[in-house]
């Protein structure tokens, strides 16, 4: 039997029969300069089918195949995705890639449809009705009006802030190398950068804040990519600055790709900080090209260089190359005004030893120097967080040290909070329900930091969209990204995308209510979505987390939405 279901933007379809029943939706809500969402949810009574988001006759090769069209009639602009199946890491299929493109569907999994409705900041506030349409086609005969369905929607007089105005300090790691290989262009090209300038549009749609640049090759040593075969990845990212050494010995640096990103950064208000990886926190626990290692420094840099002398590649082996191209790199950001936005990244160094060497030295070289850390253990954020800048703690030590890193914030300091392949939930892997990611908003205004950060974004694996899988010991699927590489050139958004950027709009309207006087009704608000309001109960080990966090029903979002749009209202 066949079933057309209107269902909530937070609703995930999975291949599995343990997958929640979706909840019928009867109201949509909105601010002007927003977006709303929901699914149309098609069921083919467990028949292969063809979902078409477009107007394309869209036939197969599977010439009985049913198909269905979704049209969207509405005051608004909407754009239509068909949503895309991977499998997580227990092997069941997921929905999460949206593409604008038709898509086939095996029988037994909902053919599922994303749709989303910008409104303008030019909105009339009131009532509105939407229409939906789906209409059903086999072969080359006629389409016919298979469901059609009605929303009401209201639109409330209260403008969304933009993205590049939200004051959460976003930080989600821009890995441009990868981007080069997914793509097939050279690193650096005009054709890489085309592709890099897509990936940062999609960045600042978020609000994003921080520009991620290597200074030196692999400080993460590619995760570990060459050991890990089942599910194939190449994950190593290469340094921006280009340097030779002349017949004589002579070093000259080349920092025109550094200096051309960071200005396409800029040009999508990606200007909060320069974080520079590559100089320090170097990972030892993944051992990669034995032979490259420096004479005299604390850490195993790879810098590479062309030797004109002979037309060969080779890696800086001493400590005095190293230090002169330190000076070099620190010279051009001082030239280009830019110093005091860098800050030198390590992320969550296993070496402390090491990297308090590294520290010193660097300090010397230059003792205005500002520096960021990920960190993961309690121990190294009392041992370290007097001495950094910025501070990234993880969920669980975010939990631990919430009244510390609160406190170093008030003493000047920039202070993150980071989700990576831990906790088990809130998450925003594929698996995850995308309430989870909504709660992040709340999570984020009730730890009292400055920002959020992710480590991949675009961390792609061989082939995203048919296996987006990778070290399943360590890394739960999707860890590695929010967004697709597109055959077209471009990016394919996912769900777990808008429920990212709905988070980091929940945590902005958090921050206006309180910065107008209204913090005891930010905190109510709150409670709506998180059920536990005492983050240092929120652990349960190292990994887990306890139940009852927050809220897994869709609607408490919705009253969330209301309850604050009503008040930002009254107080316009």
């Amino acid at each position: 039997m066949r079933q057309f279901i209107l269902t909530d933007e937070c609703y995930k379809c999975r291949g599995n029969v343990r997958a929640l029943r979706p909840k019928e939706l009867r109201e949509l809500i909105g601010a002007k300069n927003d977006s709303i969402a929901f699914q149309v949810l098609c069921d083919n009574g467990g028949e292969r089918c063809l979902l078409n988001p477009g107007a394309s006759p869209a036939l197969s090769y599977e010439l009985g195949l049913t198909r269905y069209r979704v049209e969207v009639l509405c005051d608004f602009p909407a754009a239509i995705y068909a949503e895309g199946y991977l499998k997580d890491e227990r092997g069941i299929l997921t929905a999460d890639i949206l593409f604008e493109s038709p898509q086939i569907y095996d029988g037994g999994l909902y053919a599922p449809a994303y749709i989303k409705l910008d409104i303008p900041s030019s909105a009339r506030t009131g009532k509105y009705s939407i229409t939906v349409n789906v209409y059903r086609a086999v072969g080359a005969n006629d389409e016919s009006l298979a469901a059609s369905h009605s929303l009401p929607l209201t639109v409330y007089d209260f403008s969304m802030p933009s993205p590049k105005d939200f004051r959460c300090h976003l930080d989600l790691w821009q890995h441009n190398s990868n981007i080069a290989r997914t793509y097939g262009v050279e690193l650096w090209s005009d054709e890489h950068f085309a592709q890099i300038e897509t990936v940062l549009s999609s960045l600042a749609e978020l609000g994003q804040k921080s520009a991620t640049v290597l200074a030196g090759d692999c400080p993460w040593r590619g995760w570990g990519c060459y050991l890990l075969k089942e599910y194939p990845a190449t994950l190593f990212e290469y340094s921006m600055v280009r340097i030779r050494r002349d017949a004589e010995g002579k070093y000259f640096y080349d920092f025109s790709v550094l200096k051309r990103y960071i200005q396409l950064c800029e040009k999508y208000a990606i200007d909060g900080d320069i974080t520079v990886y590559g100089l320090m926190g170097i990972w030892k626990n993944m051992p990669l090209f034995n032979g490259a290692s420096i004479e005299d420094y604390p850490e195993n840099l790879l810098i590479r260089y062309k030797d004109e002398a002979d037309g060969c590649y080779k890696y800086m082996r001493t400590g005095a190359e190293i230090e002169e191209y330190i000076r070099a790199l620190f010279a051009f950001f001082r030239e280009n005004a830019l110093f005091e936005k860098v800050r030198i990244g390590a992320d969550e160094p296993a070496d402390l030893s090491a990297y308090r060497e590294n520290y010193e030295r660097l300090r010397r070289i230059a003792p205005d120097l500002r520096f960021k850390m990920a960190l993961d253990k309690t121990s190294a954020i009392e041992r370290f967080s007097s001495e950094i800048d910025d501070i990234a703690a993880s969920f669980p030590c975010s939990c631990r040290n919430r009244t510390l890193l609160r406190e170093k914030k008030t003493a000047g300091k920039r202070v993150l909070w980071y989700i990576c392949n831990i906790p088990d939930k809130p998450n925003s892997v594929l698996h995850s329900e995308l309430t989870e990611l909504r709660s992040l908003g709340a999570l984020g205004y009730l730890f009292g930091f400055d920002g959020f950060l992710r480590w991949a974004y675009t961390c792609w694996t061989e082939s995203p969209l048919e296996e987006i899988r990778y070290n399943n010991t360590s890394l739960p699927a999707g860890d590695v990204n929010f967004v697709y590489p597109a055959k077209n050139g471009k990016i394919l958004y996912s769900l777990r995308y808008f429920a990212l950027k709905k988070a980091l709009q929940d945590y902005e309207l958090l921050l206006l209510l309180s910065e107008n006087g209204r913090a005891d009704d930010a905190e109510k608000a709150v409670r709506f979505v998180l059920k536990n309001t005492n983050p240092e109960s929120y652990m349960k080990d190292d990994f887990h987390t306890n139940e009852g966090i927050y809220s897994e029903d869709y609607e408490d979002y919705v009253r969330f939405r209301v309850f604050i749009f009503q008040l930002l209202e009254r107080s316009k």
